[in-house]
Protein backbone atom coordinates (compact mmCIF):
# COMPACT_ATOMS: atom_id res chain seq x y z
CA UNK A 1 0.00 0.00 0.00
CA UNK A 2 2.69 2.60 1.42
CA UNK A 3 4.96 1.70 -2.44
CA UNK A 4 1.57 2.43 -4.32
CA UNK A 5 1.65 6.19 -3.08
CA UNK A 6 5.30 6.46 -3.41
CA UNK A 7 4.69 5.25 -6.96
CA UNK A 8 1.59 7.60 -7.40
CA UNK A 9 3.88 10.46 -6.05
CA UNK A 10 6.84 9.39 -8.17
CA UNK A 11 4.77 9.66 -11.33
CA UNK A 12 3.04 13.09 -10.64
CA UNK A 13 6.09 14.83 -9.97
CA UNK A 14 7.66 13.25 -13.46
CA UNK A 15 4.48 14.62 -15.13
CA UNK A 16 4.59 17.94 -13.27
CA UNK A 17 8.08 17.86 -14.64
CA UNK A 18 7.29 17.10 -18.14
CA UNK A 19 4.69 19.44 -18.30
CA UNK A 20 6.97 22.05 -16.98
CA UNK A 21 9.93 21.81 -19.15
CA UNK A 22 6.96 21.24 -22.28
CA UNK A 23 5.33 24.03 -21.92
CA UNK A 24 7.89 27.36 -22.20
CA UNK A 25 7.24 29.40 -24.53
CA UNK A 26 10.23 30.95 -26.39
CA UNK A 27 10.72 34.76 -26.30
CA UNK A 28 12.01 36.21 -29.09
CA UNK A 29 14.45 39.10 -28.09
CA UNK A 30 14.15 40.52 -31.88
CA UNK A 31 11.04 41.72 -31.44
CA UNK A 32 11.03 46.10 -31.52
CA UNK A 33 9.20 48.00 -28.87
CA UNK A 34 8.27 51.43 -29.96
CA UNK A 35 6.46 53.97 -27.62
CA UNK A 36 4.08 56.10 -29.17
CA UNK A 37 2.75 58.60 -26.97
CA UNK A 38 3.98 57.23 -24.06
CA UNK A 39 2.28 53.77 -25.20
CA UNK A 40 4.48 50.75 -26.51
CA UNK A 41 3.48 48.77 -28.59
CA UNK A 42 5.62 46.21 -31.10
CA UNK A 43 6.42 47.90 -34.05
CA UNK A 44 3.34 47.36 -36.54
CA UNK A 45 5.51 45.48 -39.67
CA UNK A 46 6.40 42.94 -37.62
CA UNK A 47 3.83 42.45 -34.71
CA UNK A 48 0.51 41.41 -34.33
CA UNK A 49 -1.12 41.45 -37.51
CA UNK A 50 -4.76 42.15 -36.51
CA UNK A 51 -5.21 44.81 -33.33
CA UNK A 52 -8.99 44.29 -32.37
CA UNK A 53 -10.43 47.55 -31.41
CA UNK A 54 -10.92 48.04 -27.75
CA UNK A 55 -14.49 49.05 -27.83
CA UNK A 56 -15.41 45.75 -29.49
CA UNK A 57 -14.44 44.15 -32.88
CA UNK A 58 -13.64 46.15 -35.78
CA UNK A 59 -12.29 49.44 -35.68
CA UNK A 60 -14.81 51.87 -37.19
CA UNK A 61 -13.08 54.66 -38.72
CA UNK A 62 -13.85 57.77 -39.54
CA UNK A 63 -12.41 60.40 -41.69
CA UNK A 64 -10.79 63.70 -39.47
CA UNK A 65 -9.57 65.63 -42.35
CA UNK A 66 -6.32 65.43 -44.23
CA UNK A 67 -2.56 65.49 -43.20
CA UNK A 68 0.64 65.91 -43.96
CA UNK A 69 2.99 63.17 -42.71
CA UNK A 70 6.14 63.91 -40.98
CA UNK A 71 9.10 61.49 -39.87
CA UNK A 72 10.72 62.47 -36.69
CA UNK A 73 9.71 64.84 -33.73
CA UNK A 74 7.28 68.15 -34.05
CA UNK A 75 10.04 70.05 -31.86
CA UNK A 76 13.09 68.41 -33.68
CA UNK A 77 14.57 67.08 -36.94
CA UNK A 78 11.81 66.10 -38.96
CA UNK A 79 11.64 65.10 -42.62
CA UNK A 80 8.48 65.54 -44.74
CA UNK A 81 7.24 62.14 -45.87
CA UNK A 82 3.91 63.02 -47.65
CA UNK A 83 1.13 66.42 -48.09
CA UNK A 84 -2.77 65.08 -48.94
CA UNK A 85 -2.69 62.02 -46.61
CA UNK A 86 -6.25 61.47 -44.20
CA UNK A 87 -6.39 61.48 -40.83
CA UNK A 88 -8.93 58.96 -39.28
CA UNK A 89 -10.35 57.82 -35.97
CA UNK A 90 -11.98 55.32 -34.03
CA UNK A 91 -15.64 56.13 -32.52
CA UNK A 92 -14.97 53.66 -29.91
CA UNK A 93 -11.88 53.65 -28.62
CA UNK A 94 -10.71 56.97 -29.96
CA UNK A 95 -7.32 55.05 -32.29
CA UNK A 96 -5.91 57.67 -34.96
CA UNK A 97 -5.05 56.30 -37.64
CA UNK A 98 -2.80 58.75 -40.56
CA UNK A 99 -2.43 57.09 -43.88
CA UNK A 100 -1.03 58.15 -47.09
CA UNK A 101 -3.29 57.27 -49.33
CA UNK A 102 -7.22 58.01 -48.39
CA UNK A 103 -8.82 54.12 -47.56
CA UNK A 104 -12.05 55.64 -48.74
CA UNK A 105 -10.97 55.83 -52.27
CA UNK A 106 -10.53 52.08 -52.05
CA UNK A 107 -6.41 52.66 -53.49
CA UNK A 108 -4.68 49.45 -54.32
CA UNK A 109 -1.98 50.63 -51.97
CA UNK A 110 -1.69 52.92 -48.09
CA UNK A 111 1.45 54.10 -48.60
CA UNK A 112 3.33 55.35 -45.58
CA UNK A 113 1.18 55.20 -42.05
CA UNK A 114 1.14 55.24 -38.46
CA UNK A 115 -1.23 54.51 -35.52
CA UNK A 116 -1.37 56.93 -32.45
CA UNK A 117 -2.97 55.99 -29.26
CA UNK A 118 -6.31 56.55 -28.50
CA UNK A 119 -5.05 59.40 -25.79
CA UNK A 120 -6.74 62.59 -27.55
CA UNK A 121 -10.22 62.49 -26.98
CA UNK A 122 -11.33 64.50 -30.36
CA UNK A 123 -8.72 65.25 -32.61
CA UNK A 124 -11.35 67.13 -34.01
CA UNK A 125 -11.76 68.28 -38.13
CA UNK A 126 -9.40 70.23 -40.29
CA UNK A 127 -5.95 70.24 -41.31
CA UNK A 128 -3.63 67.52 -38.89
CA UNK A 129 0.46 67.46 -39.49
CA UNK A 130 1.33 63.81 -37.95
CA UNK A 131 4.70 63.84 -36.56
CA UNK A 132 6.16 60.12 -35.87
CA UNK A 133 9.15 58.17 -35.71
CA UNK A 134 7.22 54.81 -36.80
CA UNK A 135 5.80 55.42 -40.48
CA UNK A 136 5.09 51.53 -42.37
CA UNK A 137 4.64 51.32 -45.90
CA UNK A 138 2.02 49.46 -46.82
CA UNK A 139 2.12 48.58 -50.51
CA UNK A 140 -1.02 46.29 -50.69
CA UNK A 141 -3.27 47.05 -48.31
CA UNK A 142 -6.26 44.93 -49.87
CA UNK A 143 -3.73 41.69 -48.44
CA UNK A 144 -2.61 43.31 -45.66
CA UNK A 145 -4.19 41.28 -42.60
CA UNK A 146 -3.44 44.20 -40.08
CA UNK A 147 -6.02 46.41 -42.09
CA UNK A 148 -9.13 43.56 -41.55
CA UNK A 149 -9.30 45.14 -37.93
CA UNK A 150 -10.50 48.60 -39.40
CA UNK A 151 -13.83 49.51 -40.96
CA UNK A 152 -13.41 52.87 -42.59
CA UNK A 153 -17.47 54.75 -42.26
CA UNK A 154 -18.07 57.91 -44.05
CA UNK A 155 -19.57 60.29 -42.09
CA UNK A 156 -18.14 61.68 -38.84
CA UNK A 157 -20.55 60.68 -35.81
Amino acid sequence: MKSMKVKRKLLAMMLMAIVCVTNIIPISASNEIVTLDGVENIALDRALRYVPCSGGGKHTMYGRGPCYGYNGPANGDNTLLFKGGLVTQCSKCQQVLATEQNPYWKPSYLGWYTMVSGVYTDIGTGLHRVYADDWTYNSNWVSDKFFRSFEFLGAIP
